[in-house]
């Protein structure tokens, strides 16, 4: 091997990446358990149990302590709970005249390996080298492995540089595991400086090495570059499977070159590749978040003829999609397809929590609140932090069906959290608690959202409106109606709505026809409903006997859908000599 070629000792080339080399070592080398208990077999065969003595001090016979601390180590290293054991005795013999031996040093490495213990396996590797035993290649391999996790490539590295100096080659696998920690760390040009050194090596990378680089290129959003690797990679004679076509095409959905992403699919099908269901899925969302909920609907399909069963990825995709189009009912019926298939959320599904919450409102909209609110109590028990959009679905759905209690003590739930509730939050809360009759708790809501700094919106004028006017509070309504003025809101028709029906309902009409007045002045657009409000409204009038005239009225009345004010008032002032004022 020509080390020098392949640029594995240059200090400024950092390496990274989760080192798998346990088979490699295990080809190469017999088992060091084996080797370890034969060799104590070994040499208690040449000292007979009658020979072997306590020796009166350290000093005088070093051999028998060695053997039962070797044995002692590999004994404690059977069992996962007793390990720690095994590096306290380590630590113990290391510094005395008889430490242990070299093998069962660097087995004692391996066994923390296992079990994920870097921080040990390197104060084991530091001990023992610091008295002069030798490490073997798997012990550095594992350094390798400890400073990848500690996020410490340029020292993972320099034992590269170890490795080769003791003597080992340094094989492919290991290469490709300093590749996807290059990439892994984001120095994704330097992982494609070490893939092309490997070509001048005796390396030579195969296509795991090119795959590695094609993932970290797409993360890193340099796509063109990703589709380039690919073709050289078939330049070298080393073709793409699954995974390089599979990673590809996810980088470039996500990067928003869906166009891209289908040829890539024809020429995988046409290489005699079989789509899966993460190619499709990959598909399905880019082009649902491109905004072409259609095409992400298309393949759906195609996948569904091809046989493939789609995942939860899938259909969240695809509820994400409609949804950002306003398909509501489109997205509901994907979502009863789910449920009906037992296909269920889970919080690992989603690499966004934006989808998470999406799908959460989903269920949410459905009345499905249980289904919601298992999700939701999954999202905490993984350690999950439920964000404002979570908890306002979940209070609206709780609300509608009356449980102004569970609301409530979500919306507690928030504030205690540190999740501050927003102008969305106070409006449902307001809304459910007039709904439940509780207006005292509607009001201390609006006192403390505007002690909060937050500014109301059109939706929080209208819902205190209606509160107040379905409870005849029509005060409090008037109060209200004339601080959305004095905030630069213009009146909606649903809030001249509510205050018709209110005053009608109070049998306020000098109230009705002040505010009447006022619509015609605003020049406010009369759906159909408000036009149905005011008819009511003025047939409910002792003083004004419309009632006979409204069958002519409505024959001969304007037939638009909407109407501005004044005009349907002057239209109504011609069958009515009390009506001319009102035009006025």
């Amino acid at each position: 091997m020509v080390r020098t070629a392949c640029g594995l000792c240059q200090p400024t080339v950092p390496a990274g990446g989760v080192v798998l080399l346990q088979f490699y070592f295990q080809k190469a080398r017999p088992n060091p358990v084996e080797e370890i208990v034969a060799e104590i077999n070994r040499r208690a065969s040449q000292n007979p149990p009658s020979q072997i003595q306590r020796p009166r001090s350290r000093a005088a016979s070093p051999f028998c302590l060695i053997n039962v601390v070797d044995a002692q180590i590999v004994s404690l290293c059977g069992s996962s709970s007793s390990v720690t054991s095994a590096v306290s005795l380590f630590d113990n013999a290391i510094g005395s005249e008889t430490p242990p031996s070299t093998k069962t040093c660097n087995f004692l490495v391996n066994e923390l390996r296992k079990l994920w213990q870097y921080e040990l396996a390197f104060s084991v590797y530091k001990k023992m080298t610091h008295v002069g035993l030798t490490p073997l290649f798997f012990s550095l391999a594992v350094l390798v492995e400890y400073f990848v996790h500690s996020q410490r490539p340029n020292y993972a590295l320099g034992v590269v540089g170890l490795i080769l100096k003791h003597g080992f080659d340094v094989n492919v696998y290991l290469v490709n595991l300093i590749l996807k920690g290059l990439c892994q760390n984001g120095e994704v040009d330097k992982a494609m400086h070490l893939l092309c050194q490997m070509r001048r090596s005796s390396v030579s990378p195969d296509v795991v090495s090119y795959n590695t680089v094609v993932n970290g290129l797409c993360r890193a959003k340099k796509l063109m570059d990703a589709l380039s690797l690919m073709d050289e990679m078939k330049k070298f004679g080393c073709c793409p499977d699954v995974k390089s076509y599979t990673a590809l095409l996810d980088g470039l959905c996500k990067g928003g070159k869906v166009e891209d992403a289908m040829e890539l699919m024809e020429e995988m099908k046409n290489n005699g590749f079989n789509v899966d269901v993460i190619a499709y899925s990959a598909l399905i969302s880019g082009f649902c978040n491109m905004g072409n909920a259609d095409k992400g609907r298309e393949l759906f399909y195609e996948m569904l003829q091809h046989g493939l069963t789609p995942n939860v990825i899938t259909y969240s995709s695809l509820v994400q999609g409609l949804s950002k189009t306003g398909r509501w009912e489109e997205a509901t019926a994907v979502l009863n397809e789910m449920a009906e298939k037992g296909v269920y959320p889970d919080v690992f599904t989603y690499t966004s929590p934006h989808t998470y919450s999406i799908m959460m409102d989903g269920f949410c909209k459905l009345r499905m609140i249980n289904i919601a609110n298992g999700l939701f109590m999954k999202l905490k028990a993984f350690g999950h932090c439920p964000i404002v959009m979570d908890y306002n679905s979940l209070m609206s759905a709780l609300c509608k069906e009356g449980s102004i209690e569970q609301g409530r003590r979500l919306f507690e739930e928030m504030k205690q959290k540190h999740c501050e509730p927003d102008v969305i939050s106070f409006n449902t809360m307001i809304d459910g608690a007039f709904k439940a009759g509780d207006f005292e708790y509607a009001k201390s809501l609006l006192t403390d959202m505007l002690q909060k700094g937050l500014v109301p919106d059109v939706v929080f004028f209208l819902t205190l409106i209606r509160g107040f006017t379905n409870n005849g509070q029509m005060d409090e309504a008037k109060n209200i109606f004339r601080r959305m003025v004095a905030s630069g809101f213009s009146p909606t028709g649903s809030v001249y709505n509510s205050l018709l029906r209110g005053h009608c309902e109070k049998g306020e009409m000098g109230e009705v026809i002040d505010l009447l007045h006022q619509m015609a002045a605003e020049n406010v657009v009369l759906s159909p409903e408000i036009k149905a409000t005011i008819l009511e409204s003025l047939c409910s009038s002792t003083d004004l006997d419309i009632v006979d005239l409204l069958p002519t009225f409505s024959q001969d009345a304007p037939k638009e859908v909407v109407i501005p004010c004044k005009d349907f008032l002057e239209e109504l002032q011609k069958f009515h000599s009390r009506f001319p004022q009102l035009a006025a």
